[in-house]
């Protein structure tokens, strides 16, 4: 008759531990990851007119501006809110900032700006060589927006989503649409939850 080895209890209760440590421990730095926000520069709280020329913009209108990594994974959920919102009020000009670093690194996606272009294909993609743009606008962090009120105020700054990548209405999206339906003297101001805008690559997983 075969005779199968027996595990003690205590070493299988100590495998069993150990493997749920290291879920809770992943779990948790998953958990940590999508809630981490992005730092916020120095937010730009009226529209100068060089910039104003640089994003074909001519205070006619109110004009929304997302600054964007083209590999940023987490930038999907922020479209797919933006175009929600942006259906809700056609008349508001819309223009993407997809950063492109002056010096492409080797892990550089070279086609992932045309992704990014296809993904958005009513709005005004303008390539933002070296972040500059977005540096005069403040924004640091992939999926950071900027709404500004045609007389060149700001009425909204920061992001659209409740954590990274995370699809669905939350807080500061209705933050959005509440600035964009009734702006106020002093804008809203939201965490963005996305990448460093001028990394040279994307997200760490």
């Amino acid at each position: 008759m075969t005779r199968h080895a027996q595990i003690p209890s205590t070493t299988t209760k100590a495998v069993v531990a150990s493997w749920a440590a290291l879920c809770a421990t992943g779990m948790w730095q998953l958990s940590e990851h999508a809630s981490t926000t992005g730092a916020h520069g120095r937010v730009m709280t009226r529209m100068t007119s060089d910039v104003a020329t640089a994003l074909h913009w001519s205070f006619d209108q109110n004009l929304l501006v997302l600054a964007a990594h083209p590999q940023c994974p987490c930038l999907a959920a922020s479209l797919d809110a933006l175009k929600t919102v942006l259906a809700e009020q056609p008349t508001i000009a819309a223009r993407i900032l997809i950063f492109e670093p002056s010096q492409k690194p080797p892990q550089w996606d070279q086609e992932a700006r045309d992704r990014l272009s296809k993904a958005w294909p009513d709005g005004t993609i303008i390539i933002d060589h070296g972040g500059e743009l977005a540096t005069k606008l403040g924004a640091t962090t992939s999926g950071h927006i900027s709404l500004f009120q045609a007389n060149g105020g700001l009425s909204f700054a920061g992001g659209i989503t409740g954590s990274r990548g995370h699809r669905g209405d939350n807080q500061y999206l209705r933050a959005l649409q509440q600035a964009m339906w009734s702006p106020t003297n002093e804008p809203a101001r939201t965490p963005v939850h996305g990448c460093p805008l001028q990394s040279p690559c994307d997200c760490l997983p």
